[in-house]
């Protein structure tokens, strides 16, 4: 994280700990994240509509962000718009690895990792997986950018 080489990719700057702690200090996204764009009243309440030009330009940021991860073999797993931070001069980067997994070994052990609604269905039927969980997160993106809503929301879930 220290040295990616993409522009799409938060980069660490150092890192630091305490008896207790362990802190990474990440480069700064002055315009906050996607969601913050998608809800400026926070958690879900205003909702507003991104101009088709918009999600185009995010997720052409995160296709590019996820094409260098899967050519380092990683699997980032973690997609959501709150994972997605906006810079001064306007680019999306993708951050927070805690559950991205080297996966130059093959397909993954199953396991229910990351954000619910953006589950591949291998997944939700505990199957291997590989990159390809983060081409059906990075639809479920693109959709909830175009609708401001997920497809399958984590509440029908139990149905």
């Amino acid at each position: 994280m220290t040295e990616p080489n993409c522009s799409f990719i938060t980069k660490l700057a150092f890192t630091f700990r305490t008896e207790d702690l362990y802190f990474l200090v990440m480069e700064f996204a002055e315009k906050g994240d996607v969601f913050g764009l998608l809800h400026p009243g926070g958690m879900r309440q205003q909702k507003i509509v991104l101009e088709d030009d918009t999600i185009r330009f995010i997720v052409g940021c995160v296709v590019l962000g996820l094409e260098y991860l899967h050519s380092q073999n990683i699997i980032y797993q973690d997609m959501k718009p709150e994972n997605l931070l906006i810079f001064e001069d306007g680019y999306v980067k993708i951050t927070d690895f805690g559950l991205s997994q080297n996966c130059a070994s093959g397909l993954q052990k199953a396991m229910l990792v990351g954000t619910p609604e953006y589950f591949a269905p291998e997944m939700l039927m505990c199957q291997r997986y590989g990159k390809g969980i983060d081409l059906w997160a990075l639809g479920v993106l693109t959709f909830e950018l175009a609708n401001n809503k997920v497809p399958y929301p984590y509440d029908e879930f139990d149905s």
